[in-house]
């Protein structure tokens, strides 16, 4: 039986050969508290193995293995849930490392070359001898650090930083309770905020030449609050009224779809989780809308709890919202800005509701193909979408009194709900 094996290790799981592998949390290492910066491979010596909870005992004896023919050929000869592995060399691991939290790891390192034991070297002044003392150093660094070059983990930033005085790359890891993972996906806006670059204050304890601890702090990651990252989801919720990539035969969008439209090659989605009503409520109180007072009822009032709010990108920014009549379903578009409401209807058991949408969106289609005039001449005149009943709601002149404008709106749309 062999006592060696090569294994493949990474961030989620422990490969015994490309097929078989167990999770990390079938060890008793706290994987939790470090990430590696890409998979690696590890020669390991098996020691033991218990039958009553098939777990082997092992310790790794080589921690960057380049030869790896053997790792694809091996098959365990024993059922293997979970491993217990010795004290990992902590000189070795720490270069493979992209962060990590040392003092959660306690006894499951050994630190080889930092746990100073005095050592035999022995000198003769006059007729005394003495052993060597330790040499320690303290270094205090301050340097700036690209947000592009930080990676976000739960609770903090980590990156690597070439330390001059010791001729050395060292992992710094800096705390703040706000900070997620998911936004390494939008680590761009958090340089919007608070520029391209920030300050690190670092302390950096060696002995005989090896670092022993590393500490950094920096008053702009520390001064992320909910406050900001607030005014980050708000600011890309407020993008979405920029000019958008139009999609040819496409233009109803869920929240998800529409956050999509803003990707960049570091910005990502929908990294708040946001809904549809979260985010017309952002646009409504930061957006500088001329019928917010519109949308408000249409959301509130009108919009069916049943069905999601939809949005439009081309040529303005827009709304889709469903009411539900006692015979129709109404489908009202309210334009960002617009002196109109548009309104189709359709009898509410002509077909499944996943179909009315898609109607819905092609005579959203037409009207951006025709342009809004035109399409109202040619419904008129029986030229277009004559399935639909279609109805344009005008707004009052913004010289008229907002509130009797308001409500007037509000009648004559009621009137057509049925």
């Amino acid at each position: 039986m062999l006592t060696q094996i090569i294994i493949r290790v990474d961030n989620e799981r422990i490969y015994f050969n490309p097929i078989v592998s167990i999770s990390w949390s079938q060890t008793n290492i706290p994987k939790e508290h470090f990430k590696f910066k890409r998979e690696v491979y590890w020669r390991a010596e098996l020691i033991q193995y218990t039958e009553e909870n098939k777990y082997w005992e092992i310790k790794v004896l080589d921690y960057s293995v380049t030869e790896i023919e053997t790792f694809s050929r091996q098959k365990p000869s024993k059922d293997v849930l979970g491993l217990n592995i010795s004290p990992l060399d902590w000189e070795q691991l720490e270069p493979l490392l992209f962060m990590h939290v040392k003092a959660k790891l306690g006894d499951h390192i050994i630190e080889q070359k930092h746990d100073y034991v005095p050592r035999t070297e022995w000198r003769f002044p006059g007729n005394k001898m003495f052993l060597s003392e330790p040499v320690f150093r303290t270094i205090e660094s301050r340097f700036a650090v690209h947000f592009k070059e930080v990676h976000f983990s739960p609770g903090c930033v980590g990156f690597t930083k070439h330390i001059p005085e010791i001729n050395q790359e060292i992992s710094f890891q800096i705390l703040n309770e706000h900070l997620l993972e998911e936004f390494e996906d939008i680590k761009n806006w958090f340089a919007k905020k608070i520029g391209s670059k920030f300050t690190v204050n670092a302390i950096i304890e060696t002995c005989d030449g090896s670092v022993t601890e590393v500490q950094a702090t920096s008053p702009e990651i520390e001064a992320i609050g909910q406050e900001l990252i607030d005014g980050i989801k708000e600011d890309r919720t407020l993008t979405l009224f920029r000019s958008l990539k139009p999609q040819a035969g496409k233009s109803l969008f869920s929240a998800n779809e529409i956050f999509k439209q803003i990707d960049t090659a570091d910005s990502e989605g929908n990294v708040f989780s946001q809904d549809e009503n979260d985010v017309l409520s952002i646009l409504l109180e930061k957006g500088n809308i001329r019928n917010k007072k519109n949308l408000d009822y249409l959301s509130g009032e009108k919009q069916s709890e049943k069905h999601k709010i939809k949005f439009t990108l081309h040529p303005v920014f827009g709304f889709l919202f469903l009411a539900k009549g006692d015979t129709h379903n109404h489908f009202i578009w309210e334009l960002r800005n617009s002196n109109a409401t548009y309104l189709w209807s359709i009898e509410k058991f002509k077909e499944d509701i996943n179909s009315q949408y898609k109607r819905i969106e092609q005579a959203i289609n037409n009207v951006i193909s025709l342009k809004r005039e035109q399409y109202k001449q040619d419904y008129k005149s029986g030229l277009i979408d004559t399935d639909l009943k279609f109805h344009a709601i005008d707004h009052d002149k913004i010289s008229t009194n907002e509130e009797e404008g308001f409500i007037r709106w509000k009648d004559r749309l009621n009137c057509l709900l049925m």
